[in-house]
């Protein structure tokens, strides 16, 4: 929309001069309108998840909620200013004439300056939702870090106490098997 906005001013500053001829005018003005029905274009077509992102109702805001987390509560609005379209429409963009041309500029000048905010608030929506981003890959991680502790072994206390089970196993056999032999050689004794 900027580009288009700019390209819009930078014809209008050239129709103003006192260089261009009406032939000269007239084909600028064509490209001009072109310009003008690509802006319209744009302004009332472009939606995210089905709803409009810009308003060209002056004083009428677009804003949508964005989910950022698991609960209901968890969004983020973004607002797009509004982009009046009194500023951009084709009667509004006229470069046939000097004056019309100058007059072009201050409606250009408008709209480039309802865009900025536009763009500013949809940049501030940008950061918020970049950091409810960082935030929850955070909160991921230290959820999995907390996980991992309660739920997986401990390998060195667990190898000590398998090792403590064996030796206590082993000695137990041994003790069994010396406490057999014993009463073997006591009864070879008594015979």
């Amino acid at each position: 929309v900027t580009n288009m906005l700019q390209r819009v001013r930078e014809l209008a500053v050239q129709s103003s001069s006192g260089t261009y001829q009406a032939t000269d005018r007239a084909a600028t003005q064509s490209e001009v309108t072109n310009l003008t029905e690509q802006l319209g274009d744009v302004l009332a077509n472009t939606k995210f998840n089905g709803n409009a992102l810009f308003s060209t109702t002056a004083g009428t805001d677009v804003a949508f909620d964005i989910q950022t987390g698991a609960n209901n509560g968890d969004t983020v609005t973004l607002t797009s200013k509004a982009i009046s379209g009194v500023n951009i429409s084709a009667t509004a963009l006229d470069v046939t004439g000097a004056a019309a041309a100058t007059t072009t500029i201050d409606n250009v000048d408008l709209a480039l300056a309802d865009v900025n905010a536009s763009r500013a608030s949809l940049g501030a929506g940008q950061n918020r939702l970049e950091s409810a981003v960082n935030n929850l890959t955070s909160n991921v991680a230290n959820l999995s870090d907390a996980r991992s502790r309660i739920e997986d072994t401990d390998y060195s206390a667990e190898t000590t106490q398998m090792a403590k089970s064996q030796i206590l196993s082993q000695a137990s056999t041994a003790m069994l098997a010396q406490a057999n032999q014993s009463q073997q050689n006591v009864l070879s004794l008594l015979r």
